[in-house]
């Protein structure tokens, strides 16, 4: 994923805040104000491998957290790095990553 896929899904409905973090869980680029959003985004895409190993589930492609008040975070995850967006609680799960999976053109 290169960097500027962040200022990109900032174009789709709903976003709120999106970041790039590398597989260890470090922030490479992101437009989330909150600083602990960002910490928990970074801490979501270090632990994703870990947890791979742990529950023997095989390649985790995304993890989503969703909440009837609050916003939705959902993380998308590659071999190298995560794309962690922060959307407001309405936001369609499945057209949201209809349209990530759209730009980043995963194989």
């Amino acid at each position: 994923m290169k960097e500027q896929i962040v200022q990109e899904v900032m174009g789709i409905r709903g976003v709120k805040g999106a970041a790039l973090a590398t597989s260890m869980g470090d922030i490479v680029e992101s437009t989330i104000d909150d600083g602990q959003m960002m910490e928990f985004l970074g801490f979501l895409a270090g632990v994703v491998p870990a947890f791979q190993k742990a529950a023997n589930l095989g390649q985790i492609t995304e993890v989503i957290l969703k909440s009837p008040t609050d916003d939705l975070i959902t993380l998308y995850v590659e071999d190298e790095q995560s794309l962690g967006l922060v959307t407001d609680n309405r936001t369609s799960v499945r057209i949201l990553k209809q349209q990530v999976s759209d730009m980043l053109q995963w194989d």
